[in-house]
């Protein structure tokens, strides 16, 4: 489970906005996180940024070219014979397809203050020290193009429409949004927020990407060559088919980060040079790959 210590689920329209949950009223809740921090401080953990070694900025976030862009998901499946111990092959699934676009690249205190995005609670959604610092923030969207292309009659309920994220220029995430199907018209916003002193969760396991935390083993290299094995031709060959025919595996010089999430299970991390996001992430679950992204002239 996440370590995430703020859930409030809230009934609405979609324009209406969640509000948090206090959870130090709540003695069991309480216990679980300080067992938690507790076990995190064993080992260090803490926030990490890919800005110094990669030349990552938040803030080309608005450069981005294509102004919108996907990452493509593939589950990790295995031919494991059942009356055997050992794994024969991992391979990849389907993909699916996320929509990933900016709604928004601040100064942090302009969403406190200003109270940007009140919609969406943005203010709330990022911790009041921030608005006494210089850091930009940004609220990210990612969409499941599946979902995002059927019509509401073909939804079901509790299908996952939006997942947004909170996150400042370090690229650690304070909140995390989830705008869930009831019925047409109807949707319902699950905020989680993160403990502010457990950086070392990005609030995305629920979400089959990651980001980095600081007790990574770094190694600048080319990252395509850390995923190749997987993410090979056939994987390949279903995006170009299925989702975008000018598709090909990013090949540029970065950096692979390696380290273990709360749960104890690997993840790596391929981080192009000077881009804003990773381009390749792996976990015993996913592997995902990062449309090819430029960087261009501010919008």
């Amino acid at each position: 489970m996440r370590i995430l210590i703020g859930l409030l689920i809230l009934s609405s329209c979609s324009h209406i906005s969640p509000s948090r949950w206090n959870p130090h009223r709540n003695v069991a809740t309480q216990r679980v996180h300080a067992e938690t921090l507790l076990a995190l401080s064993r080992e260090d953990r803490l926030p990490a940024s890919p800005a110094p070694e990669l030349g990552a900025k938040l803030s080309d976030l608005n450069k981005v070219k294509p102004g919108k862009f996907e990452v493509y998901v593939f589950p990790k499946m295995n031919t494991q014979n059942r009356k055997s111990k050992e794994v024969d092959e991992i391979y990849l699934g389907k993909p699916q397809v996320f929509e990933v676009s900016l709604v928004a690249e601040n100064p942090c205190k302009q969403f406190i203050n200003q109270r940007l995005f009140a919609q969406i609670k943005a203010g709330e959604a990022f911790p009041s020290e921030l608005a006494s610092t210089t850091k930009r923030c940004a609220v990210l969207e990612f969409t499941d193009l599946k979902l995002k292309k059927r019509s509401k009659g073909d939804l079901k309920l509790n299908d996952i429409l939006v997942t947004r994220l909170f996150l400042d220029e370090d690229y650690k995430v304070y909140s995390i949004d989830r705008d869930i199907y009831e019925s047409a018209g109807k949707t319902k916003t699950v905020r989680m927020l993160n403990v502010d002193s457990m950086d070392s969760s990005s609030g995305l396991s629920l979400f089959p990407i990651d980001l980095p935390i600081q007790k990574s083993s770094f190694e600048l290299k080319n990252p395509k060559a850390s995923f190749e094995k997987n993410l090979d031709g056939i994987a390949v060959y279903q995006i170009q088919k299925h989702h975008n025919r000018k598709f090909q595996v990013p090949d540029c010089a970065g950096g692979v980060m390696k380290f273990k999430d709360e749960l104890g299970s690997p993840v790596t991390l391929g981080w192009c040079q000077n881009m804003p996001w990773p381009s390749f992430s792996e976990n015993s679950r996913f592997l995902s790959v990062t449309q090819p992204l430029s960087v261009g002239v501010s919008r």
